[in-house]
């Protein structure tokens, strides 16, 4: 599967593999997300800020992590389960 996933980010070319840490399978979940509805909407409404596209798919792929940062400043989720999460 691995394999079939780096195939195609290849051929899609996306820049997202040139940042640090970020490598194909990675650049696929992000890519994925901006398809998405909720996220979509979230890079479009970046998009409309004025935002460039590599920093518009930045805010996108932090999207996820922010909202659970949010949910443990707000106890809204056990410290430990976002531990486990993490790990």
């Amino acid at each position: 599967m691995e394999s079939e996933i780096n195939s195609l980010v290849e051929k899609i070319n996306t820049p997202l593999t040139s940042i640090p840490g970020i490598g194909k399978v990675t650049a696929a979940v992000i890519l994925g997300e901006i398809h998405d509805p909720v996220f979509k909407a979230y890079y479009q409404k970046k998009r409309s800020e004025g935002k460039h596209h590599m920093v518009a798919t930045n805010a996108v792929a932090r999207k996820p992590f922010q909202n659970l940062l949010d949910c443990i400043s707000k106890q809204t989720i056990n410290r430990k389960y976002f531990l486990t999460f993490l790990l």
